[in-house]
């Protein structure tokens, strides 16, 4: 299991994990990354590092699908809090940066970047998917 996706999902629906991890190292670079599932990791691991944000430079990069038109209230929270505008979160709707939109897609269309496969093809050529 990959963040959610069974070996099987990724190879029916994704890229090669090893080319999609060769991806991510190239575009990640030097920087220091954090990755985390958050239904499993919110209360353990991201809830005490986020009360620590207003002195840290940790940026936070959220891929989701909005549910009923809306992001997950977590997110929601985050983007609108003080130090929101270090909280990104690509949905299917838009590309929000604190309380900004900062991309969406043509009318009647969705992106794809919050799925395995469109992470993957943002990551590789930096394009919206």
């Amino acid at each position: 299991m990959v963040h959610g996706y069974t070996t099987d999902f990724i190879k029916a629906n994704g890229v090669d994990p090893k080319e999609a991890y060769s991806a991510y190292r190239a575009y990640v670079g030097d920087s220091y990354v954090s990755s985390h599932y958050l239904l499993f990791d919110w209360d353990r691991v991201l809830a005490p590092e986020l009360t620590r944000l207003s002195e840290s430079k940790t940026t936070i990069l959220a891929f989701v699908q909005e549910i009923g038109g809306a992001l997950p209230s977590v997110l929601d929270t985050w983007l609108k809090s003080n130090w929101g505008e270090r909280v990104f979160v690509a949905s299917d709707k838009a590309l929000y940066q604190g309380d900004k939109v900062l991309a969406q897609p043509d009318p009647g269309k969705s992106f794809g970047w919050w799925t395995f496969t469109g992470l993957t093809k943002f990551l590789q050529d930096a394009s919206k998917p």
